[in-house]
């Protein structure tokens, strides 16, 4: 069985709220789905991203990391290289996205996601009071 690490950030990425103890239940379930058992917990400091920690522990092994969400990678240009640099030769998870893969180019793929999520406009419910007329708009937009 590979060993996994469970890696868990500060409660507020992306869109998701979730704190720690949230965190470390979604990436247990996942491991649990896929047959990983998970060796440690990783938690990375708070106002830090770049997992320069987290590397110095792993560099020299075969891990899965496992993410909660692809929201805790970083988003600072500089940083993005950094982790691309560091972290090619692991196998990355994303247990709310489902996603997994290994590389550079997919860790670019994942940077380019998260990018093409953070630009995409809100929806305006303030003048809808129920939630079929929600559905019906969007399910007219879409279709």
């Amino acid at each position: 069985m590979k060993k996994s690490i469970s890696v868990i950030s500060s409660a507020n990425f992306g869109v998701w709220n979730i704190p720690a103890r949230g965190q470390g239940y979604i990436n247990s379930h996942y491991a649990n789905i896929y047959k990983y058992k998970i060796e440690s917990i990783y938690q990375e400091p708070l106002l830090k991203k770049d997992f320069y920690l987290l590397h110095q522990k792993i560099k020299k092994g075969n891990y899965n990391l496992i993410f909660c969400s692809i929201y805790q990678l970083p988003t600072n240009k500089s940083e993005k290289i950094i982790f691309i640099k560091n972290f090619k030769k692991f196998y990355l998870h994303f247990a709310l996205e489902g996603i997994k893969g290994k590389g550079s180019s997919f860790i670019k793929s994942i940077f380019q996601m998260v990018e093409r999520h953070n630009h995409k406009e809100d929806i305006n419910i303030k003048n809808e009071k129920y939630f079929g007329d929600i559905f019906k708009f969007y399910r007219n937009k879409i279709i």
